[in-house]
C-alpha cells in the first residue's frame, strides 16, 4: 500500500539547521517525511528517522540557497538602472557564501536578471565574481549577453565579448547569437555582418539563426544587397532558414518597399522546400502592394491552394489594397464581393481599402456604396470614415465629407488629425474657407492636436480667394500649437499671398524659409515666380530663376513658363526667347503657357517672323496653340502688313478648329 507525502517534519533538525522562513517554504513545497506504518520495527522506524533527517537537511539547504538566491535577486533588482558598481557588490557581499562555488547558483541570478532585462546589473555581477575569483564560464556570458539581446545593449554585449577574448573564454552559439541579436536591435548592422565573418575564428560555426538574424540587420539597416548575399551564403554552407525567419524577411522588405527582393525570398523558399504558409503569402501580396504590382498580387492570391496554402481575411485585405494602389478600383470591389466564396467575411480592412481605391480615382458615388453595403453588425472604424472622407474630399463633395465627419460617434468612432484633415481638404478644394478654419478650430475641444497637415490644408483653402492675412495668422499659430512649418506650409502660403498680388510678402516668405530650418523647394519658388508674374516684375523673377541651383534646383517647365510670361507685359521678347532657348539646353520640354506667354512678347514687339517661327514650333512639340496666342499672332501681322503670314495664321486656325470639332 503507497503512502502519500504529507507533513511529517524532523522534529531534531529544526532549530539547528532550518530558519523558521526555510521551514515554511517547505511546508508550502511539500517537501515532506511521510506517515509510516505501525507494522513497521522500532529498527527500521530509527534508521528511517536518521535518513529524513539527513535528507531534509539537504532540503532545507536547498530551500535556504534558493531562498538566498531569491533575497539577492530582489535586492538588484531593487537598485533598478541607475545602478553603480559599488551598490550593487554591496549586496553581493565582501565574502563570497560557499553556495557560489556551484556555478549553477551565478548562472540562477544572471538569468533572473536577463528575465527582468537588466543586463548592467549583471555585467556588474560578472565583475564582482572576476574580483572575488570565482570562475565564470562561457554559460554566464552568454545569459549576460541575452540580457542584452533583449534589450539592444549593443555596446555591453561588445564589451562582453572582448571581456571573453581577455579571460579566453571561448563563445559558444548561445552567446554568439546573443550578441547579434544586440546588435540588430542597436540597429548596428556593421557589427552583425563583422562578427558573423568572426565567428569561424572563434571556432563558432554560424547557424541558422545567426544568419537569419544578421540578415534581419542588414534589412533594418537599408542594405538590401548584403541582406540577399547572406541568403546566397547560407545555401552554399547548407544553412537553411526556416519558415518563420523567411516570413519575417519579406516583411522587413515590404515595409521598406523592396516588393522584389520579397519575390526574391519566395523563390527561394519554393527553390529551397522551405515550408510556406499563408503568413508568407500575406506579406508577400503586401510587398506587390507598396510597389503597386496588383497582377503579381493577383497572382499569388490565385496560386495560393495549388501551394498548399488557403487565403484568409489578411490575404484579401492585403490583395484588395494592391488593388487601390494600382488604380483598379473594379478588381478591388471584385475581390471585396467574392470573400464569402471562401467562408471569409469581409472586415473593416476589407471594406476602407475597397473604398479607399474608388475615392483615390474621386469615384466618390462608388465609395459611398461601398460603405452603405456594410453590414449592421459591422460598424465603419476611423479608418473606414477616413477613407470615405477623402473620396469625398477628392470628388468635390465638401458637405458630405462634414455629414460623414458628424456621424461618426454613432458608430463609435473617434475623428482624429487624418479625419479632419480629409475634411478640412475638402473644404480648402472647394473654397470653403470659412469652414475650414471653423474645423480647425474646433480640434482643440475634441482633444486634438492640429497637425502640419491639418493646418496645410487650412491654408490652401484661404488660396481661392485671397485670404492672404488668414493665411499669414494660421502659419505663425502653428508653432505656438507645437505644429512646425515645412516647405508644404510655405509654399501653400506663397501661393495664397500670390494670389492676392502680395508680392512683397511672398518674397518675405520665401526668403525667411531657411530662417526656419526649412529648406525651400521648387514648389516654393515656383509660388514666389508666379507671384513676380502676377504683377508684373520680370527682372525679380529671372532673379529667382537664377537663383535656384544654389539650393540644388532644377527649374521645370512651370518655372520657365511663370517666368516668361512676366516678360509678356512689357514686350521683352529678346528675354522670353533667350528662355525658350535655356530650356531645350537644359532638357526641359516647353509647355503650352511658355510658347503663348514668348508668341505675346513677340507680337507685342512687332515680331511677327517670330511668331510664326515659334506657331511652327509648336506644332514640333504637339502642343496646341489656344485662340488668344493664334489672334495675338494675326494682330502682329496684321499690323506689319503680312498678307501671306495673316493667310498662312488664318489656314492655321481654320486646321486646328476642324480638328478639334472632328469625332
Amino acid at each position: 500500500m503507497a503512502y502519500l507525502a504529507t507533513n511529517v517534519l524532523p522534529s531534531c533538525g529544526r532549530a539547528a539547521s532550518c530558519s523558521p522562513s526555510c521551514h515554511q517554504r517547505l511546508q508550502v513545497c511539500g517537501s515532506v517525511g511521510a506517515r509510516l506504518p505501525q507494522s513497521w520495527t522500532s529498527n527500521k522506524n530509527k534508521n528511517n528517522n536518521r535518513n529524513n533527517r539527513n535528507n531534509n537537511n539537504i532540503l532545507c539547504r536547498a530551500a535556504r540557497s534558493s531562498i538566498d538566491d531569491g533575497e539577492v535577486q530582489q535586492q538588484l533588482l531593487e537598485l533598478g538602472r541607475a545602478q553603480s558598481q559599488p551598490q550593487v557588490f554591496q549586496v553581493l557581499g565582501t565574502e563570497p557564501s560557499k553556495c557560489w562555488k556551484n556555478p549553477y547558483h551565478a548562472s540562477a541570478i544572471l538569468s533572473g536578471l536577463a528575465r527582468n532585462q537588466q543586463p548592467h546589473i549583471a555585467h556588474q555581477v560578472l565583475n564582482w565574481m572576476l574580483a572575488k575569483d570565482i570562475a565564470v564560464s562561457v554559460i554566464h556570458f552568454g545569459v549576460a549577453m541575452s540580457a542584452c539581446a533583449k534589450v539592444g545593449e549593443w555596446q555591453l554585449a561588445l564589451d562582453l565579448l572582448s571581456s571573453m577574448s581577455v579571460m579566453r573564454v571561448a563563445p559558444n552559439d548561445p552567446a554568439c547569437n546573443h550578441a547579434l541579436v544586440a546588435f540588430g536591435k542597436g540597429d548596428q548592422w556593421e557589427l552583425s555582418t563583422s562578427h558573423l565573418a568572426d565567428m569561424q575564428g572563434m571556432r563558432v560555426m554560424p547557424n541558422a539563426m545567426s544568419c537569419s538574424t544578421v540578415m534581419s540587420a542588414c534589412s533594418k539597416g537599408k542594405q538590401f544587397e548584403l541582406s540577399i548575399s547572406i541568403l546566397s551564403m547560407m545555401e552554399d554552407m547548407g544553412l537553411m532558414p526556416n519558415t518563420v525567419s523567411c516570413n519575417s524577411q519579406i516583411t522587413t522588405f515590404e515595409k521598406a518597399g523592396q516588393w522584389q527582393l520579397s519575390m526574391i525570398i519566395l523563390g527561394f523558399m519554393h527553390a529551397n522546400k522551405v515550408e510556406t504558409n499563408v503568413v508568407t503569402y500575406s506579406a508577400a501580396i503586401s510587398a506587390c502592394a507598396q510597389g503597386c504590382e496588383w497582377q503579381l498580387a493577383l497572382a499569388l492570391l490565385n496560386a495560393m491552394p495549388a501551394w498548399g496554402s488557403l487565403p484568409n481575411e489578411i490575404t484579401f485585405n492585403a490583395a484588395i489594397n494592391a488593388c487601390s494602389k494600382g488604380g483598379q478600383w473594379q478588381q478591388a470591389l471584385s475581390l471585396l464581393s467574392s470573400m464569402p466564396q471562401w467562408a471569409l467575411q469581409p472586415n473593416q480592412v476589407s471594406f476602407s481599402s475597397a473604398i479607399a481605391a474608388c475615392g483615390n480615382l474621386g469615384l466618390w458615388q462608388m465609395a459611398m456604396s461601398v460603405l452603405n453595403s456594410m453590414p449592421r453588425k459591422l460598424l465603419p472604424n476611423e479608418i473606414t470614415f477616413n477613407t470615405a472622407i477623402n473620396a469625398c474630399s477628392k470628388g468635390g463633395q465638401w458637405q458630405l465629407a462634414l455629414s460623414l465627419l458628424s456621424s461618426m460617434p454613432e458608430s463609435a468612432a473617434h475623428p482624429s488629425q487624418i479625419t479632419f484633415s480629409s475634411a478640412i481638404s475638402a473644404c480648402a478644394n472647394v473654397g470653403q474657407w470659412r469652414m475650414a478654419v471653423s474645423l480647425l478650430s474646433s480640434m482643440p475641444k475634441l482633444g486634438l492636436q492640429a497637425s502640419e497637415i491639418t493646418f496645410n490644408a487650412a491654408i490652401t483653402a484661404c488660396e481661392i480667394e485671397g485670404q492672404w492675412e488668414l493665411a499669414l495668422s494660421l502659419l505663425n499659430t502653428m508653432p505656438e500649437l507645437k505644429a512646425a512649418p515645412n516647405e508644404v506650409t510655405y509654399s501653400a502660403a506663397i501661393s495664397v499671398c500670390s494670389k492676392a498680388s502680395q508680392l512683397e510678402m511672398a518674397l518675405t516668405l520665401l526668403n525667411s524659409m531657411p530662417e526656419n530650418q526649412v529648406t525651400p523647394n521648387l514648389i516654393s519658388y515656383n509660388a514666389a515666380v508666379s507671384a513676380c508674374q502676377e504683377n508684373g516684375q520680370w527682372q525679380v523673377a529671372f532673379s529667382l530663376l537664377e537663383f535656384m541651383p544654389a539650393w540644388g534646383l532644377t527649374p521645370n517647365e512651370v518655372t520657365y513658363g511663370s517666368v516668361i510670361a512676366s516678360c509678356e507685359s512689357l514686350g521683352n521678347w529678346r528675354l522670353a526667347l533667350t528662355l525658350l532657348t535655356a530650356m531645350a539646353e537644359n532638357q526641359v520640354l516647353p509647355n503650352s503657357k511658355a510658347c503663348s506667354a514668348a508668341i505675346s512678347a513677340c507680337s507685342s514687339g512687332g515680331q511677327w517672323q517670330l511668331v510664326l517661327s515659334l506657331l511652327r514650333d509648336m506644332a514640333d512639340w504637339t502642343l496646341a496653340a489656344d485662340e488668344v496666342t493664334y489672334s495675338r499672332g494675326i494682330g502682329a501681322c496684321d499690323k506689319a502688313g503680312q498678307q501671306l503670314g495673316l493667310l498662312s495664321l488664318l489656314d492655321r486656325v481654320t486646321t486646328s478648329t476642324i480638328e478639334q470639332l472632328s469625332p
